[in-house]
């Protein structure tokens, strides 16, 4: 009876483990757009003209001094006008860190809505709301792209917030990129978001300057 005991429990652990591991997968799945996009896998922080030099000069730092970063917990917000090379300088950072072995994720504001939101259909399988939270939560750094592009609903503030939230408490740095100042930034995420998304120290890096996309080389 002993022996059949120890086979029963050693087969529950398997199937525990079965399940971990489909949970796991389905999770990947649904979080697979969360990552440096294809246009800027190669973006580095080498690449800078003279418009943005200042902007990538606090960028090198940002990166160079990162370990004092995740005692604080203190990020960036990269602000200016459409074209001026914010997600580019972004994903440099990112870029900087992969190099370094340490965990990266990129996502758009409204991406992580939709995966809060996909999380909620039965068809992904055993990936709960807490699972989609929990990933925005491991990685080093998190950039969070297009803030303001959402329509500002409630919701989207409370899942921008839970993220936010997360991630200061775990000394976790966030680098948010936005077309609006830091004025309408605050207006629109709300006085809660704001503060622990800039609350300590955080770089604030304007980037000024026409639009690089319809410059003729």
């Amino acid at each position: 009876m002993l022996q059949a005991a120890e086979l029963s429990k050693k087969a529950a652990r398997q199937l525990a483990n079965e399940r971990k591991d489909i949970r796991q997968k389905s999770a990947d799945a649904l979080l697979r757009r969360a990552a440096i996009p294809a246009r800027y896998v190669n973006a580095s922080l080498d690449q800078v003209g003279k418009e943005q030099a200042q902007a990538y000069e606090k960028a090198r730092a940002f990166i160079a001094d990162f370990d004092s970063k995740l005692e604080t917990g203190a990020g960036m917000v990269l602000w200016g006008d459409v074209g001026t090379g914010k997600t580019h300088l972004a994903c440099a950072m990112a870029n900087a860190l992969r190099k370094q072995m340490r965990p990266v994720l990129y996502c758009t504001a409204l991406e992580a809505v939709m995966l809060v939101k996909a999380s909620w259909k039965k068809s992904v399988d055993g990936v709960t709301e807490y699972d989609v939270y929990s990933r925005f939560g491991e990685p080093d750094l998190l950039i969070i792209d297009e803030i303001g592009v959402q329509s500002g609903s409630d919701f989207e503030r409370m899942v921008l917030t839970s993220i936010a939230d997360i991630r200061s408490r775990n000394c976790l740095p966030t680098v948010i990129i936005s077309n609006l100042n830091p004025e309408e930034m605050h207006e629109l995420l709300g006085e809660r978001m704001f503060d622990r998304l800039v609350g300590f120290g955080a770089d604030m890096v304007h980037m000024a300057g026409r639009s690089m996309r319809l410059r003729v080389v």
